[in-house]
């Protein structure tokens, strides 16, 4: 039987006790074993969905002499538990005026109380069979959280929402419903999880164990990824609007489940490969110096009308800077994080960072912050893209080089070439870092400089660099060329410059990485200057 926590909101004690004697009979078919607990306050009533965890809260529509003042609680309860699954329950039907001003935080289910009560067969049965199919929580599954991912921090624009054990509790109960299975063989009773690293998403990601007590049943692993509410929403829309029939196996993991509480979503998500092939991130790949691997990967992702890049499905957007301030400035924080960041790392350079002009060993660039934001004032090109294609998003077998993409939160219509810059930034972030420790920023720049000015008429040979990852950035670049033909090389070169101005608030970020990632930024913003991009 699977346990289900109930509370009982009425402020007419001898009623919500006629409703307790009946609940362990009226759910015990369905396959329940309840524990109630008596509420006659909504305050009352929160208090013990946070403290037992409970799955469902019935409650009496009328308080005082109107439906008004009890739709106002269930309005309340469900703003701030959502996952929990509410019931109205009244002698009277509520008017449906009085329904309809509360959506979208009405109940869940109605049923008439002196019916219920009554032990009418016919009502018990229409709610047994409608609470049968819109009740969609595992409520046998105990989430087991390590105190590692209770101190991980997740980035949310409400600083005052924390996410705590209810939250991941909630979250691994909806997105791990199995249905309504009475068999206790295959239902996990525990979830064991475990942090997952890489990535710079804002998110939580953990892996989730499953297993039933005393039971040597193996369950798949389970990928979880928790975010923001409304980010969690937009990559649940962006799987099933993008990804899931379009992208063909094995390029995509499946989603397992979604779930939500008052600020939090979370996906639950296969595994690549279903874990049945040894894998790599690319990142890892580029990390272990195997740049044969990576151009190979980069030319299948990037095949001429595969998959998303393809010239037909591009449309013109109104302004390119409005475009990236938005996805990687925004909120205001985010920004100020690159200003701080570009700040430190100039100044530890001895250069002043706050002149419209950033003189490096005597030559002046353009300031990111002005160029990027006031002086480019130009439309762009978008298609459709995976929007965040870095190294740790792209997914390799060891063997056979199949290749699997994760991480969906901003696949949609995006940039033409953020696809092309964000998997070239990986390139120079992490491949044989070592081999630029002693250039200088204003080395960088100029080797950057001559990549920018390299032709791209056919598929490039070696290019002789100083840059030990010059040989996998140019082919990226022509096959940026080849999909979108038309479109302007200002355009690259303005993503790049933007890209990389995101990596300044990072500080995970080496000496040496840091350095290659303002070279590429100075070089860019060159480029848009020669090719008279920016205004005055």
């Amino acid at each position: 039987m699977r346990p289900l926590r109930v509370v009982i909101l009425d402020n007419v004690p001898a009623h919500a006790e006629e409703i307790q004697k009946i609940l362990p009979k009226l759910f015990k078919p369905l396959g329940y074993q309840v524990s109630s607990f008596l509420a006659i306050t909504p305050n009352q009533a929160e208090e013990k969905i946070l403290e037992d965890n409970c799955h469902v809260v019935f409650s009496d529509l009328v308080f005082g002499k109107t439906f008004a003042l009890g739709l106002d609680y269930i309005k309340a309860i469900k703003e701030k538990f959502p996952d929990v699954f509410v019931i109205a329950c009244s002698g009277e039907s509520p008017p449906i005026a009085s329904m309809t001003q509360q959506a979208p935080h009405v109940c869940d289910l109605y049923v008439s109380k002196d019916p219920l009560l009554n032990e009418s067969s016919e009502v018990w049965q229409q709610f047994q069979e409608a609470f049968k199919s819109r009740f969609q929580i595992a409520t046998n599954l105990r989430a087991v959280i390590p105190n590692a991912i209770r101190e991980t921090l997740v980035d949310h624009p409400d600083r005052n929402a924390a996410l705590d054990d209810r939250d991941i509790g909630a979250l691994v109960r909806q997105c791990l419903w199995s249905g309504p299975n009475d068999d206790s063989l295959f239902l996990p009773d525990r979830a064991e999880l475990s942090k997952l690293g890489g990535g710079r998403s804002g998110s939580l990601v953990v892996t989730v164990k499953l297993s039933v007590d005393g039971e040597k049943l193996e369950f798949i692993p389970v990928v979880l990824k928790i975010s923001p509410i409304e980010r969690a929403r937009a990559e649940h829309a962006n799987f099933q609007r993008y990804v899931k029939l379009i992208l063909p196996y094995p390029w995509r993991i499946d989603v397992i489940g979604y779930g939500e509480t008052r600020h939090w979503g979370a996906i639950a998500y296969s595994y690549a490969f279903g874990q049945q092939s040894e894998y790599e991130s690319l990142t890892e790949v580029l990390q272990r110096g195997d740049g044969k691997t990576y151009t190979a990967v980069v030319n299948d992702i990037f095949a001429t009308g595969k998959i998303w890049y393809n010239d037909k499905y591009r449309h013109t957007t109104p302004a390119l800077s409005r475009f990236y301030f938005n996805k990687y400035f925004s909120p205001e924080y985010r920004r100020q994080a690159c200003q701080r960041g570009f700040a430190a790392y100039m100044t530890k350079l001895g250069v002043d960072p706050s002149t419209n002009e950033i003189v490096i060993d005597g030559t002046s660039y353009p300031s990111p912050e002005r160029a990027l934001f006031r002086r480019f004032r130009r439309p762009g090109s978008a298609t459709i893209c995976h929007g965040d294609l870095n190294g740790n998003n792209v997914v390799v077998t060891k063997k056979g080089r199949a290749i699997t993409f994760i991480d969906f939160q901003d696949t949609g219509r995006g940039h033409v070439f953020e696809d092309f810059v964000a998997l070239e930034s990986s390139a120079r972030l992490y491949f044989k870092t070592a081999a630029t420790a002693k250039l200088s920023l204003s080395d960088i720049i100029k080797a950057e400089l001559k990549l920018n000015r390299a032709r791209l008429t056919t598929a490039p040979a070696s290019s002789k660099s100083t840059l030990p990852y010059a040989d996998l950035v140019l082919p990226i670049r022509f096959k940026a060329k080849s999909a979108f033909r038309i479109v302007d090389k200002i355009e690259y070169f303005y993503a790049l410059a933007a890209f990389h101005y995101r990596l300044m608030r990072l500080r995970d970020l080496d000496n040496s990485q840091m350095t290659r990632a303002a070279g590429c930024m100075f070089a860019a913003l060159r480029m848009l200057d020669e090719l008279k991009a920016l205004d005055s």
